[in-house]
């Protein structure tokens, strides 16, 4: 007992067809838009469709939006990042101001012991 259509998983062929016109007849006979060689027809079809598919993969892959949680938390880490050597470089800024405020009160310091022990005026020590 043979394989009917039904068992190959196939289409039916139609009512009254010609051996021509049916899938494997079509290739087996040579004939139809196959081009004499079996399964040519269904190779360039195949490639087709994974041409298709392949550019419908690419389109939705375009269409994904680019960030992700990930790359959000990447890019405020690298702000953060940012921030904190401002602040770095600000606060080694001001406390350069701060020393050289110092040393100016110092020096005005020492002109002031000195200006007060040339007048005889009695400084008390702070």
């Amino acid at each position: 007992m043979g394989m009917g259509w039904r068992d190959r998983g196939t289409v039916a062929p139609r009512a009254g067809a010609k051996p021509c016109e049916t899938g494997r007849a079509m290739a087996e006979a040579g004939c139809g838009a196959r081009g004499g060689a079996a399964g040519v027809g269904s190779r360039i079809a195949r490639a087709g469709r994974r041409a298709a598919v392949g550019a419908a993969v690419m389109l939705a892959s375009a269409c994904v939006p680019g960030g992700s949680p990930d790359v959000a938390a990447g890019a405020a880490m690298i702000d953060l990042s940012d921030a904190i050597n401002a602040l770095r470089a600000e606060n080694a800024m001001l406390q350069s101001e701060v020393d050289s405020l110092r040393g100016m009160v110092a020096r005005q310091d020492t002109i002031v012991r000195r200006i007060a022990a040339a007048t005889g005026v009695p400084v008390t020590p702070q």
